[in-house]
């Protein structure tokens, strides 16, 4: 079957120019329902031919996708990879909406991090991670504590010692 697969155009995305999506035709089997396809083509990324037209491929660290839920009029996509912001408004999520909004009986996309976490994971609505934001900031990792960490023991020392402070002088 013949399906469009959505790029971002590299130009249009330095010049500012709308719509920054271009689609370029493929083929898949058609034993492949059609978003499922989309998606494995979006994933392996612009040809050498697209490429050298500009086109390019936004992944903000995500190499796959896990698992598709199709349910309510909406699609559930689980991302695989490491979620990474890369600083702007323009991330994998639009080209994700874009691929998968083509097919008119979706009406909404929610997207998952490698976590399982979206913003909106209720609301028949657009949803994102907020690692996709452009001022996401990750939280540090803690560090494990070693059990062969030294332990301290107290010792008793004196501080001072004891010396009288008067002296005695017999009587006569």
């Amino acid at each position: 079957m013949k399906i469009d697969v959505y790029f971002a155009d590299n130009k249009k995305l330095i010049a500012g120019q709308l719509p920054y999506e271009v689609a370029v035709q493929r083929f898949a089997p058609s034993s492949k329902d059609r978003v499922t396809a989309v998606l494995d083509e979006f994933f392996k990324g612009p040809s050498d031919v697209e490429r050298n037209k500009g086109l390019t491929s936004v992944l903000n660290g995500f190499t796959g996708y896990k698992r598709l839920v199709f349910a309510n009029g909406g699609v559930n996509v689980y991302l695989a990879g490491n979620c990474q912001s890369n600083g702007t408004l323009y991330n994998i999520a639009r080209l994700l909406m874009a691929n998968i909004k083509q097919f008119r009986e979706f009406q909404f996309v929610k997207i998952y991090d490698q976590l399982g976490h979206t913003r909106e994971p209720v609301a028949r609505v657009d949803s994102i991670p907020a690692c996709l934001d452009p001022t996401f900031t990750p939280s540090p990792t803690p560090r494990r504590t070693s059990t062969l960490a030294p332990t301290l023991q107290r010792t008793p020392t004196p501080l001072w010692t004891a010396r009288p402070f008067f002296t005695l002088t017999p009587r006569k």
